[in-house]
């Protein structure tokens, strides 16, 4: 993993990666959790989905993002994990909730953006090749959707770019995969005034990327498995990296949120948010026949529609002090 410190020094930037790890149920049954000290949660958040790249049938695209959004939303992973977390006023002490996942107008809450910042994002910027200048292109883009396709700045938003595999990312470069998605907050005023909270979420479809941002499940009776409701890899694994990305940015918007403590001054890949102590971990998973020789799986069912996403820290007390482990309700 790359250093961010850097990063968070020069442009007050707080960064949360999804990457591959095989020790996630381990690391969250021993890790304790803590909401920092300005305690900051977003408020019934209102998701907003920009799609950057070769996007051409852009309506399929959407729907497919849309779709489990709204099934999320009526799910209880969200009632029962989710909105668990709290916030709490730096002045008074008193706690509030987060609330409802606002997607009443998700419909039109999203928008195509092409390559108006390149297809080789991280590498085009004057700052250079590194991780800020692709922090930069994706903040500029979620200004430009903003003020071009959205027309107002919602500070209830998590703007949330999903790119497609033709967009080179810095995060992909090199022979390595530092991140499969990431969070973070605007607060360069030469971008925009407004401080709104957005992410990337990366569609990986070769390379070291497809191998290390793609769940392939494994099977032994040598059927084929495939991603429930009759989505592709690429698409259920974006799906799967969108949801990660999305409740981080809730919980710990401003990196003033919910994170594991102690924060490690050694850290290298910025704060560890709730999603990051489950990263691949889908709990029991379920399975079907789809056909005699393929198999569909999946482990949570959200509005009555299976879904394959991995589990959420869970949020509990013990010895006053907060700790938990993953669980998909």
């Amino acid at each position: 993993m790359f250093s961010l410190k850097k990063i968070v020094a020069t442009l007050t930037m707080a960064f949360s990666l999804l990457a591959f790890s095989s020790t996630a149920t381990n690391v969250a049954a021993i890790s304790p959790i803590r909401l920092e000290n300005l305690g900051k949660v977003l408020v019934n958040p209102t998701p907003y989905l920009i799609f950057y790249g070769n996007f051409t049938a852009k309506n399929t695209s959407a729907n497919k993002f849309t779709s489990l959004l709204k099934d999320y939303s009526q799910s209880t992973r969200w009632n029962n994990l989710v909105n668990k977390y709290y916030g709490q006023d730096p002045v008074d002490g008193s706690q509030y909730k987060i609330g409802s996942l606002n997607i009443s107008n998700l419909d039109s809450n999203w928008t195509t953006i092409s390559y108006q910042e390149g297809g080789n994002l991280g590498k085009n910027s004057p700052i250079g090749t590194d991780p800020i200048s692709e922090s930069l292109g994706i903040d500029k883009i979620v200004n430009l959707a903003i003020t071009s396709h959205f027309q107002s700045f919602d500070p209830t938003g998590v703007y949330l770019v999903i790119t497609d595999p033709s967009v080179k990312m810095f995060s992909w470069s090199n022979n390595q995969v530092l991140s499969c998605g990431w969070n973070s907050y605007n607060n360069s005023p030469d971008i925009s005034s407004n401080q709104y909270i957005y992410g990337w979420v990366g569609e990986a479809n070769s390379g070291l990327a497809k191998d290390i941002c793609q769940y392939h499940p494994i099977t032994t009776s040598g059927e084929a498995i495939n991603f429930p409701n009759g989505q592709s890899t690429l698409i259920g694994s974006t799906q799967n990296t969108l949801i990660h990305e999305l409740e981080e940015s809730i919980t710990d918007p401003w990196q003033s949120g919910w994170e594991v403590a102690p924060k490690q001054a050694s850290n290298t890949q910025g704060a560890t948010q709730i999603a990051d102590l489950c990263n691949w971990d889908f709990g029991a998973v379920k399975q079907k026949h789809s056909t005699p020789k393929t198999i569909v799986q999946y482990n949570q069912i959200w509005n009555g529609v299976p879904y394959l996403i991995q589990q959420e820290y869970k949020l509990q007390t013990v010895d006053n002090r907060f700790i938990g482990s993953c669980s998909n309700n």
